[in-house]
């Protein structure tokens, strides 16, 4: 298993984690009393079958302020995870509310709230201070921040056995052995109202029947399709098109966003290594930018192969590498030399970079080369020409070192 997930990629993750569980209950806030205090759905909390398994404040005292005080709280934390800030405690914290809640009302289960306590028990496990966390910045990151392999062994094990216990309870359902599921969903007052879905409604029967029978087989062989190890991308950009699909037809993300943020930790960086730009090559940036300097950090943290070393343009490196056909051009602000000396500028350069990163950053070279080169230079230069106001200027030249990279970074 891979040990390449950055503490980038991880804090891409983590804000999205964070950023769902604000939405989520903020938008339970206003029903908080209804569906979880005393006189609600479940009007008192010993009528609930969980009601003294563990022990509950919600057992306590449930009255409105007292629900609502406690959704209120699991936004906050959910905030707290986001930036990266406290976000151990705001993830206990988030367990043990969402836990309490289903305590006193069980109506609100879906198949995504065991996940999603999984994610949060996950994170409590997971290294701190990861790059692009808030208490990462205040504290110090180190480059060699990595995801550990046993604990992306644990969301890959609980993918695969949720997908394949899914598809053997579907077995039990008529509608799926029968292939009509897909339909039904698609009639369901929950299916989103588009063109789309009233084209899948008009193709023949046999085709939803199949892609019904198709889900239903992949969810079911997931867990030992994961095990070979040229197969296991394949099923997981499978499941991942069916959530996706979920998503578009279905208006219920609450379900389906969990299981897309799974999906996304158990990307494996190294499915997309030999697409990876390999070749070392020095990166020369406006030494005296802020943003630059920025940018700079962010590429020694995610750059785990260590391929790219960065010097200022006006420094002895840069003269070094210029030459009086093809001297650097200052307004450039960043020029890619790989070591057969070719040289790669403005938004090409960029893509250069992130094709090195690798990972997640892929498929944002991939979107840089694909843009005409006029069109995607003039986004450089609209940036370019803001990048002072952006974070404004300093006098050196030279990069602040960060922690066991200063070997990367040259006069």
């Amino acid at each position: 298993m891979t040990t390449r997930w950055t503490g980038g990629h991880y804090s891409l993750y983590r804000a999205l984690l964070g950023g769902y569980l604000v939405v989520h209950f903020a938008m339970l806030l206003p029903f908080a009393a209804e569906v979880f205090a005393t006189g609600g759905t479940v009007a008192h909390g010993r009528l609930s079958p969980l009601f003294g398994v563990l022990p509950n404040p919600l057992m306590l005292a449930d009255g409105p302020w007292a629900v609502t005080a406690w959704v209120a709280l699991g936004a906050l934390c959910g905030a707290a995870l986001a930036v990266g800030w406290s976000d151990r405690v705001a993830a206990l914290l988030v367990v043990l509310i969402l836990g309490w809640l289903f305590q006193r009302n069980p109506l609100i289960a879906n198949p995504s709230l065991p996940l999603l306590g999984w994610l949060l028990v996950l994170h409590l496990f997971a290294p701190p201070h990861p790059y692009g966390s808030l208490a990462g910045a205040i504290h110090g990151t180190q480059p060699s921040w990595r995801l550990p392999a046993h604990l992306f062994l644990a969301v890959w094990v609980i993918l695969a056995l949720s997908y394949s216990h899914s598809g053997w309870t579907k077995l039990a359902s008529p509608s799926w052995v029968e292939g009509h599921t897909i339909r039904l969903v698609l009639e369901n007052p929950l299916a989103r109202d588009h063109f789309l879905r009233e084209w899948a409604l008009s193709t023949p029967p046999i085709v939803l029947q199949l892609l019904t029978w198709l889900v239903l087989w992949l969810e079911l062989l997931f867990a030992p399709l994961a095990l070979v190890q040229r197969l296991r991308p394949w099923v997981w950009l499978s499941m991942l098109l069916a959530q996706c699909g979920f998503l578009l037809f279905l208006n219920f993300a609450d379900l389906t966003f969990p299981m897309l943020l799974v999906h996304l930790l158990t990307f494996d960086p190294a499915w997309l290594s030999k697409y990876e730009q390999r070749a070392p090559a020095t990166v020369l940036f406006d030494g005296h930018c802020a943003f630059c300097h920025a940018t700079v950090r962010i590429a020694i943290h995610e750059d785990a192969e260590q391929r790219l070393c960065f010097a200022p343009l006006s420094g002895e490196t840069a003269a070094s590498l210029s030459d009086t056909a093809m001297p650097f051009d200052g307004d450039d602000s960043i020029v890619v030399v790989d070591q057969a000396g070719r040289r790669e500028t403005k938004s090409r350069a960029v893509a250069a970079v992130l094709e090195r990163l690798g990972g997640l950053w892929l498929p944002l070279a991939w979107l840089l080369r694909l843009l005409p080169r006029g069109l995607a230079d003039y986004g450089y230069d609209l940036l370019g020409r803001w990048r002072y106001l952006l974070a404004g200027r300093i006098e050196s030249a030279a990069c602040r070192v960060v922690a066991g990279s200063a070997h990367r970074l040259l006069p």
